[in-house]
């Protein structure tokens, strides 16, 4: 078996019938390096018959970590949705909770009155000492400085396809990108196909880092590092002078470190800078002296909230109960991604039902898609329901119903597909007769 390719061929042979065959295409741009090479293998590979809710099946030798890999990820995707549902309904709870015994007070004065109370209060921001980055010197009036750091580095990107020869050997092109690209964390070279001439340093002598301000305080209040941490409104802060270190020049709003940054080399570093302004906030929290704390609800659950801007304490429980359920939908695309990929894992090795008859074929292609799909529909709304059955008892049925209607749905389409593997396969045979 040949393969033509585009600029120089190499070929070698091992042992139980594998023969590879790999090109590369050579670039002469700016960088003057080859920017791919395709490789092809064939390879007869076993396949072990089983027969799966009376369908004849042939699994793929040595392909237990994809079924293992599968089966795990469709077992911790009940726990995970199970929890995402109770935690949302107890933070829920709780911030219904503290709506209704929150005490909007004035930060100017301490009151031992609303020690251990949940508290509401708003103004602005005074600082005792800025952050600082001491590796660059950069120091702006803000309540949290981060650095982003970036190195230029080779990324591999690989892509695989799989055909099934007349001769029965599995025919595997597989294509092996090799770009460049600004990463915030090294890249190894060491997992590349093709190491040379794709080299990358091997650490960053520098990374990413954040710094907060110290002794930052509303009026009496003491705002701790927790708290702050919790302000993810930032903006772009452009450096405006020298760095501390003489290797970095000024470029672009930042730093660069190298040569040309119109003409980026492997190596080069790159350092750009976001901040949290200062200004007005309101405060949700437990009092705790001058100091702030997280509140436990009766539930158990903690609240402590900040928000840019002076706001009432009813709209700030309106903004944590809308991120809240934002939440709870991210994590049950998660949880459905998870039973999805599962099946798809899982139903992975069946490489055939009959390698001689397409149609067939072509079915069981196509309906691990369609399993997956239902699959992942019936354990998501199954799991969600079983999570909300404490809390919402009539959404918890809801769900269970349409789980369980997934659920009858899928093993429908997997009659289905049986139905239709032996009615083309029947008429292919009689083709072929």
């Amino acid at each position: 078996n040949e393969e033509q390719f585009n600029d120089e061929e190499q070929s070698s042979h091992y042992d139980e019938g594998y023969h590879s065959s790999s090109s590369s295409l050579f670039g002469r741009g700016r960088y003057g390096r080859r920017d791919h090479f395709t490789e092809v293998t064939y390879q007869n590979i076993k396949h072990i018959p089983k027969t799966f809710l009376g369908i004849d099946l042939y699994i793929k030798d040595k392909s237990t970590p994809w079924i293992i890999g599968g089966i795990a990820l469709m077992v911790l995707s009940a726990p995970f949705l199970i929890f995402n549902e109770v935690n949302s309904q107890k933070n829920k709870a709780a911030f219904e909770e503290g709506a209704k015994i929150v005490k909007s007070i004035n930060p100017a004065e301490i009151k031992n009155k609303f020690n251990n109370k949940l508290i509401h209060f708003s103004g602005d921001t005074k600082i005792g000492r800025y952050p600082k980055d001491s590796y660059t010197g950069v120091s702006p009036k803000a309540l949290k400085l981060n650095r982003t750091v970036e190195m230029y580095q080779w990324q591999e990107r690989k892509s695989s396809k799989e055909e099934t020869m007349s001769d029965g050997k599995t025919k595997t092109t597989t294509r092996y990108d090799y770009y460049k690209v600004w990463s915030s964390s090294p890249i190894s070279a060491l997992r590349f196909k093709r190491r040379g001439g794709h080299n990358n340093p091997t650490r960053m002598f520098i990374r990413s880092e954040s710094f907060l301000a110290s002794n930052v305080k509303i009026q009496k209040f003491n705002l701790n590092k927790e708290i702050l941490n919790k302000i993810s409104k930032t903006e772009p802060y452009m450096v405006n002078g020298k760095s501390a270190q003489k290797n970095l020049k000024v470029y672009n709003g930042g730093y660069y470190m190298g040569g040309n940054p119109s003409y980026p080399r492997v190596g080069d570093i790159r350092l750009n800078y976001n901040i949290v302004k200062e200004g007005a906030f309101t405060v949700i929290a437990g009092q705790n002296g001058n100091n702030l704390a997280p509140f436990k609800s009766s539930n158990g659950q903690e609240i402590q909230l900040i928000e840019p801007g002076k706001i009432t304490a009813k709209k700030m429980f309106a903004l944590a109960q809308s991120a809240n359920m934002a939440s709870t939908w991210v994590c049950r695309l998660v949880g459905f991604l998870m039973i999805f990929f599962g099946v798809l894992l899982f139903v992975n090795p069946i490489s055939k039902i009959d390698e001689n008859l397409p149609a067939i074929r072509n079915l069981a292609k196509s309906g691990k898609f369609i399993l997956a799909s239902t699959f992942a529909t019936a354990g998501a709304f199954l799991s969600i329901g079983l999570g909300l059955l404490i809390y919402s008892p009539l959404v918890a049925i809801i769900g269970l119903i349409v789980g369980g209607g997934a659920g009858i749905f899928s093993f429908a389409q997997v009659g289905k597909i049986q139905s239709s593997a032996k009615k083309a396969g029947q008429e292919e045979i009689k083709e072929a007769a």
